[in-house]
């Protein structure tokens, strides 16, 4: 059986990646972030067969590996395209990640913890607490709800509602109190008071969110970016609503207080 393996792993998994000539990594149509993940992989493996003494030594340190390229970022989404995005997507089923994302410049992990109990609506305030994030879990990558974390202490933190946004969590809230009568028993009781559920009370995963939205992009043929580049474009919103860069770079009220400056946004929306 050990004779075998060393063939299919070389023909299947290896010969794809690294080149025999040189050693070198060459696989088409990677970038060269992706080609040292793929590196990284390979050598762990072998670094195991190198352990118990199955092969002398690990191949992969001779690699030549491309260096790595920081992620400068796709242009934000210009205030037009944002409320383009948010009239296409109002039907779909991440139109509220998408919603939370490019209006409060959430990131996904803190959209998918919002809990209404978290969203004060006779003070007018949403507080950012709590976040679902993936971990491993013997053996398997599941969506875990972190409560009282975040990605650090400044973004644990609280933002205004205006009156549109008010109205959108208050539409929202009664559309789900809608679709929990509708499916009765059947609808998912665990997450009752998390804000961005599916039709069947379901936690939305995170992996889907960023996943449906490439696909969104496509039907829609809108500019490509990433899910994660829809909070940079909340900057843009506000540049639009005459904030300062001190302001943008503070991000502590993301959303403007002002209704006056919140109905612009409508308001262009509805001139798309």
């Amino acid at each position: 059986m050990f004779q075998t393996a060393p063939e299919l792993l070389e023909n299947q998994h290896i010969l794809t990646v690294v080149g025999i000539e040189g050693v070198t990594v060459v696989k088409k149509g990677l970038s060269p972030n992706s080609v040292i993940k793929h590196h990284a992989m390979i050598r762990t493996a072998l670094q195991w067969a190198v352990k118990h003494r199955y092969i002398r030594e690990n191949v992969a340190d001779f690699a030549e590996k491309p260096s790595h390229v920081r992620y400068r970022g796709a242009e934000p989404y210009t205030v037009q395209e944002i409320a383009n995005l948010l009239q296409l997507t109002a039907s779909e089923p991440i139109a509220v990640p998408i919603f939370l994302a490019s209006f409060y410049g959430l990131r996904r992990s803190e959209l998918l913890g919002l809990r209404w109990s978290a969203i004060d609506f006779k003070q007018g305030t949403i507080t950012i607490s709590t976040t679902v994030v993936k971990e491993k879990h013997n053996g398997e990558i599941r969506a875990i709800v972190r409560e009282n974390t975040t990605k650090s202490d400044t973004s644990m933190r609280t933002l205004p509602l205006c009156q549109y946004t008010y109205q959108y969590f208050m539409n929202l809230q009664q559309h789900q109190a809608y679709q929990r009568d509708l499916c009765g028993a059947c609808y998912d009781q665990r997450f009752l008071d998390f804000v961005c559920v599916d039709q069947m009370g379901t936690l939305i995963q995170p992996d889907y969110v960023s996943q449906k939205f490439q696909q969104i992009l496509s039907k829609y043929g809108l500019r490509r970016i990433r899910f994660h580049d829809l909070r940079h474009s909340c900057a843009t919103i506000m540049l639009y609503l005459n904030y300062s860069l001190k302001d943008i770079q503070g991000n502590a009220d993301l959303i403007p207080r002002n209704n006056g400056r919140c109905d612009k946004i409508r308001e262009r929306g509805r001139g798309v």
